[in-house]
């Protein structure tokens, strides 16, 4: 997991979890972002994009690919 943690307390986290798949008989490695949160008191001040910058440079270096499933895509969309 990617985490901020402030003075003992975690403001944010992020997990990236590996997904295998299949397509077309070519295995790729897939990453699915998962539980990404920040603590109400402390949006807006710039963690999300943090934390989403750190795993989206670890998902290019390790992964083929990634998916995200939300119901709110358009805190995503700049990413």
């Amino acid at each position: 997991p990617f985490l901020i943690e402030r003075n003992n307390e975690l403001i944010a986290h992020l997990s990236v979890v590996p997904i295998n798949i299949e397509i077309n008989q070519v295995h790729h490695q897939t990453a699915a972002l998962h539980a990404i949160c920040v603590r109400p008191k402390f949006r807006g001040q710039g963690y999300f994009t943090s934390l989403m910058q750190e795993a989206l440079e670890h998902i290019h270096a390790h992964f083929d690919s990634s998916c995200l499933f939300t119901e709110t895509p358009e805190l995503y969309q700049p990413f």
